[in-house]
């Protein structure tokens, strides 16, 4: 089992995740941050420089978007992006994906 725990703030976003996959992601603007993805295989150093994030904050919802480049043992990987939208239960729909 694996906890996710999302805090986020005016200057960006942290994940952490605990269980048998670890991290602790730091995403801020225009900055790179390394962090130890620990795993049950081993420990990976991964970096996270964020090119973008908004954050958009309504009365009901709330919506996070992140693009970020990550590299894994100081290699460039790959181009991310996350998009959390979190929104009280009175305005949900949920959508079950095949």
């Amino acid at each position: 089992m694996t906890r996710n725990t999302i805090k986020i703030h005016p200057a960006g976003m942290d994940i952490i995740k605990r269980g048998s996959t670890s991290v602790h992601m730091t995403f801020e603007k225009e900055k790179k941050n390394i962090s130890c993805y620990a795993t049950p295989f081993g420990e990976l150093m991964i970096g996270i420089r964020t090119n973008d994030i908004r954050i958009a904050e309504e009365e009901d919802r709330l919506k996070v978007q992140v693009d970020y480049s990550l590299d894994i043992n100081y290699q460039h990987v790959s181009e991310c992006n996350i998009v959390l939208e979190v929104c009280s239960k009175d305005i949900a729909s949920i959508h079950l994906l095949n």
